[in-house]
């Protein structure tokens, strides 16, 4: 069984960007059990909740559950945790993991189909996919992005949706989920830390398969992310495909790569790798 979980949070346009775009993937490569819109108990919000049942009532074809976090959920890093918990609690073997300022293509589910399908013939190493490459260090980035190529990297981001793998979740990413003590923390340094020491890999496309609206609608809020920004490079619906056999995945995994701000938490924790 595969889910989706989408995070919502304040932005009821958004919200229904991001929510129909998974309705058009689910209905171009029915790949989702169920899709679960998660609403806060806590900071609610009318209009968001509007666009959610909005699309779901527009989209009967499609199975989109409203989950409603418990009013133990006080962050971001609690929301995601919960989710994915949730979620793989409930007996999914992959997780796709979107917040609200996330626009899937077309095809974004074939790039998961395609990883699983790999995961079964060489198991032990993939941790899941990002979907989105923006935010990926350029070291890890290829010129002229090919439309079917997928690779793999030690690390992740959760910038354009990102999918997990039961076993490599619940083993080693879940019970550490937000651990990093020293800056730059947050749950997806967390995870992107803990894939470098225990030597798991995502798959990514060359082409991003999802766009960042951002806060603002046009790009990432954070200054620090801005050289990796603003590039848009993500699969137009020409580009789409049809077949997840017709992608060409790595069949090689590249050496870890340990970024410069792992060395302060790993000097932390006493660790030299």
């Amino acid at each position: 069984m595969n889910t989706i979980t989408v995070s919502l949070f304040r932005r009821p346009f958004h919200t229904r960007l991001c929510l129909e775009s998974l309705c058009r993937a689910q209905r171009w490569h029915p790949w989702a059990s169920y899709i679960a819109v998660c609403l806060p108990s806590i900071e609610k919000n009318a209009a968001v909740e509007a666009e959610a049942f909005g699309v779901k009532e527009r989209n009967p074809d499609i199975d989109i559950r409203i989950w409603i976090e418990p009013s133990t959920v006080g962050d971001p890093h609690q929301a995601s945790k919960w989710m994915l918990d949730t979620a793989f609690g409930q007996g999914s073997d992959c997780n796709l993991y979107v917040e609200d300022d996330v626009i899937v293509s077309p095809d974004a589910f074939l790039v998961l189909e395609a990883m699983q399908d790999h995961n079964q013939r060489m198991s032990g190493l993939t941790a899941g996919v990002c979907l989105y490459h923006e935010t990926i260090p350029e070291h890890y980035l290829v010129s002229p992005p090919d439309p079917v190529r997928l690779h793999w990297y030690n690390g992740l981001n959760t910038c354009g949706g990102t999918a997990f793998l039961r076993k490599p979740y619940l083993d080693i990413l879940g019970p550490e989920w937000n651990c990093k003590q020293v800056e730059p923390r947050g749950f997806d340094y967390s995870a992107h830390f803990l894939m470098y020491r225990h030597g798991l890999y995502m798959a990514y496309p060359d082409l991003s398969r999802s766009m960042n609206l951002g806060f603002t609608g046009g790009q990432l809020s954070h200054e620090q992310w801005k050289r990796y920004c603003g590039r848009s490079i993500w699969c137009q619906t020409d580009q789409a495909l049809k077949d997840w056999r017709d992608f060409d995945i790595d069949e090689e995994y590249p050496a870890l790569i340990k970024e410069t701000w792992m060395a302060a938490e790993l000097e932390h924790r006493g660790m030299t790798v």
